[in-house]
């Protein structure tokens, strides 16, 4: 009951995400008024490749419809190093991390396939 209820929460955060479209930087703590970025991992891809979004607080929502068998994602900010990397298992389809933006480009990837990325571009004034 407690993972059926996980995963209806994390449904519910990523429709948001999908219709928002935003992110943000280092560890902040989620509320129900962060941005959220809703990124789907193909069989061949990220999606979306690219996203232009404005500083600040963000929820990454990540929703795993990929066939690999393990997937490890790295955020990395370009000339910044890496923020975080994370692991889903092969039964775990959503995953979420809050972080904090600053202007500057990131790149979200999965380690075991370099070309699966999503690069963020955060711009202040968007």
């Amino acid at each position: 009951m407690k993972n059926i209820r996980r995963t209806i929460i994390l449904c519910g955060m990523a429709a948001t995400a999908a219709l928002s479209q935003q992110t943000s930087g280092p560890t902040a703590t989620v509320s129900a008024h962060s941005p959220e970025l809703f990124v789907r991992i193909l069989p061949d891809r990220l999606e979306p490749q690219q996203v232009t979004l404005k500083p600040g607080p963000v929820v990454i929502v990540v929703q795993n419809r990929s066939t690999a068998p393990n997937v490890t994602l790295v955020l990395d900010q370009t000339g910044g190093g890496r923020l975080n990397s994370s692991s889903l298992q092969p039964s775990q389809h959503h995953a979420l991390q809050s972080y904090v933006l600053t202007p500057g480009t990131y790149v979200l990837s999965e380690t075991h396939h370099p070309s699966w990325t999503c690069t963020i571009t955060v711009k202040p004034g968007n």
